[in-house]
Parts: structure tokens; sequence; C-alpha cells
């Protein structure tokens, strides 16, 4: 249904097999047809579901690439022979990775009767975050960013294991140079505006009393607008009703709830997270990485990336205005 028509079975096959190894969306793999598959089938109210118990049309493991049967084979804890290699997906699961079937079956999904497991697209790393400089410095004074909340460390298609190594790597420079800024600071000096920022704090949970609309559903309404245009398949037109609702969720006042005030507030920086990824994401008018853009809703081919264009970061700047982007060249060595 998402792949071109006349795709050979063995080409369908292949892409859906690596999808297991590859990352959940990406422009550079082709695995991510299924990706825009699961996300459009979800758009359209319809569940998708993993079924173990029988193969798909016509296919037999000898129809997978040298390269996806040698990875296959090199994940093997068990060999159960060719015959019921050939015979399902549950018993190639059983050959390299046994725990999966037990961990399912334990929280009630039993694969070896044929239950089957309801899968969707998700989110899987931000890419981005808070500009910082080499010691993990942001633009705020006495405010360090590590890990997936910072962004430059890496470009659109982060490298396995970055994620880990941006904690580890930048978490100790942060916590070093935190550690000997802070023994450098005379904490008296900014008692005044400690004691100013706790009153604003307050009076605007004291604000949150009272609104029009609850926490929860601001932040549904919130998610709802990314997920329809901010999310796997983006579009102009998506991308520009996206900042549209956003900018007409921002006047309404929620309400504090029972989720209590650091939910209440973290409803504000999404919203502003929010505006700052559309607007990102239509500077951007090219596929790379997670970003996949397309001409309109309907295709399932991103659009090209375009080098050396769009071999760039985008910087979003706070101004009195609103936010404003600019492009900036990767440092290089």
């Amino acid at each position: 249904k998402y792949f071109p028509d006349n795709t050979p079975f063995d080409e369908i096959y292949n892409v859906l097999f690596k999808k297991g190894a590859s990352w959940p969306v990406s422009y550079e793999h082709k695995t991510h047809i299924i990706d825009i598959a699961l996300y459009k089938e979800k758009e359209a109210g319809n569940k998708v579901y993993l079924d173990y118990s029988r193969n798909p049309e016509g296919f037999n493991f000898d129809m997978l690439s040298g390269e996806n049967q040698a990875r296959y084979r090199s994940e093997m804890n068990i060999d159960l022979g060719k015959e019921k290699r050939d015979q399902s997906p549950l018993y190639r699961l059983m050959e390299i990775n046994q725990p999966s079937i037990d961990w399912f079956m334990e929280r009630g999904i039993n694969l070896t009767k044929g239950e089957m497991i309801e899968v969707a697209a998700c989110a899987q790393h931000f890419q981005g975050g808070v500009h910082i400089d080499e010691k993990a410095r942001t633009t705020v004074p006495g405010l360090w960013a590590v890990g997936e909340v910072a962004g430059g460390q890496h470009g659109a298609n982060r490298p396995g294991g970055n994620a880990l190594l941006d904690c580890q790597v930048f978490g100790k420079i942060a916590g070093e140079d935190a550690a000997q800024s802070a023994a450098e600071i005379e904490c008296s000096a900014f008692e005044d505006e400690v004691n100013k920022a706790a009153k604003d704090l307050v009076i605007q949970l004291e604000m949150g009393k009272i609104g029009e609309i609850s926490s929860e559903e601001f932040r549904y309404n919130l998610q709802k607008i990314m997920e329809d245009g901010g999310s796997i398949v983006r579009t102009e037109e998506g991308l520009k009703t996206a900042l549209e609702k956003l900018r007409a969720l921002r006047p309404k006042k929620p309400y504090l709830t029972d989720h209590g005030p650091a939910y209440y507030m973290e409803n504000q920086n999404m919203l502003i997270t929010g505006e700052i990824v559309i607007l990102a994401a239509l500077m951007r008018d090219e596929s790379r990485g997670p970003h996949l853009r397309f001409e309109k809703y309907e295709d399932n081919t991103p659009v090209d990336r375009k080098d050396p264009e769009w071999q760039r970061y985008i910087v979003v700047c706070k101004t009195g205005e609103g936010p404003v982007l600019e492009t900036r060249k990767p440092n290089t060595p």
C-alpha cells in the first residue's frame, strides 16, 4: 500500500527486516516508509499490529540480502534449523530474541498462540536542543545543558550511542565547570534576584488557580497540534496550520489541576518549544535525518536532501519580537 507500485516482494521484505535494526525514522534509510505507514494509518483511525504467527506472502529466509542474513546470524542465540526459520517470524524471533517473547508473555501477550503486538511510530531522539559551548554552558549565566536537552554535539543523523556519550562526556565537563564556577561566586550577590524570581513564581502559580481550560486539556490540544502538523509527515501547509493553531492556543489560560504545579509550568515550556520546532521545520524545505518534508500529505516519498545548501544548523534566538531563526555552518576541526 505504501511502497511504490510494482516494488518486488524481496525488496519490501528486506526493508521490513532492516527496520528492526535501524533508527525509528531517518530520511537516509528506506525504512522510513514503515514510519510513514504507521503514522498515516493511525491518523486515519486505524491500528497496526505485528503478527508473528505467519509469513508475509511468498516469504522465505533466502529472499533476504546477504547483509541482512549475516546480521541475523550474528544475533542468533539458538539454531532451530532452516525449516523452522522459513516457517514463521515466531521461530525467527525465538532464534534471536527469546527474552522478548518471555517479556510479552509476562505482560499478557502470548505470541506463541498467535496474539499480536500493537505498534505505532514513536519519538526517539530530539536531534537538537539548547545551544551550548565547549563547556556545556548556555547563554543563560549559571545554566548548563547536557544530554538530549543540549544541541550541537552532532548533526541530523546521530551515530549510534551518541546520546549516551552526550550524557557522559558533557555531563563530566558541565559538572566540573559548574563546580568551579560555584566556588567562585558570592551567593549573597544574587539574593535579590533569587527572591524576585521566587515571588514571580508564586504569583504565576496563584494566577494558575483560575483559568478557562484545564492543564490536561491544554496539553492534549498542544500534543494533537504537534502530532498532526509537526510529526512524521511534514508539509508546508500542515506546518503553517500547526503554527496558527499553536498561536491560537497561546492566549488560553490553563488552570492548575491534580497534576500539580510542575505539570502546569511544563505546558508553557512545551508551547514555546513546539512553536520553535514548527518554525525550524518550515524553514528547512528539504528532508534530512528524522525531518521528513513532503510536497503534499498524500505523498509517501519525502522530498530530497539539498546539499550543500542545507548542511547547516538552524539556531533560534529569543528577541522582544519573538523567536528569530538563522542558519549557521557546523563547526569543523
